[in-house]
């Protein structure tokens, strides 16, 4: 794959990445409101049934959201797998290929500085941004990594019974 392809197909993983960003983000405005009108309603916060059901619905879905972002199998799209791509090949993302994005607009003079704060100095991406980034991520994604595998695995494993018993006399 040529240094525009890749480009091309990182562009269109960070859509990707911030679609799934955004809904994650619109999912938590749309809990917090509903725990806003519980609070201001105390004829509705009984039974909590409800509520519980709502709180596990939520803790599930941001769990699930944040995984998928973690995830670097070769079939998904996720931060940590293009993160993981631009470490390895740093040289495709240049200063000059940046620059070239700014060019006709408006902040054409602010192309370099845009560069250097976001890919480091030099003229090429810096790997070791995308090396601290991922750290970061994986830090952050520890606990729900361990919160979503005990919730997935309680929930796929049966409840084990015993299948025969025996009486010795």
């Amino acid at each position: 794959m040529s240094d525009e392809e890749m480009r091309t197909k990182w562009i269109e993983w960070i859509t990707i990445i911030h679609n799934n960003i955004e809904e994650l983000l619109t999912s938590q405005h749309i809990y917090k409101t509903y725990l806003e009108i519980v609070k201001n309603n105390p004829e509705i916060q009984s039974p909590r049934d409800f509520h519980d059901w709502v709180r596990k619905n939520y803790a599930s879905a941001v769990a699930i959201h944040i995984r998928r972002e973690l995830d670097i199998g070769s079939d998904v799209v996720s931060l940590k797998r293009l993160l993981t791509q631009i470490q390895k090949n740093p040289q495709i993302i240049t200063k000059e290929w940046f620059k070239s994005m700014y060019k006709g607009s408006n902040a054409e003079d602010f192309a370099g500085g845009d560069f250097q704060n976001v890919a480091g100095v030099g003229e090429i991406f810096d790997p070791e941004i995308a090396r601290r980034d991922i750290e970061k991520l994986e830090e952050l994604g520890a606990h729900i990594e361990d919160y979503g595998s005990r919730i997935i695995v309680k929930s796929l494993l049966p409840k084990i019974q015993p299948m025969m018993t025996w009486t010795l006399s």
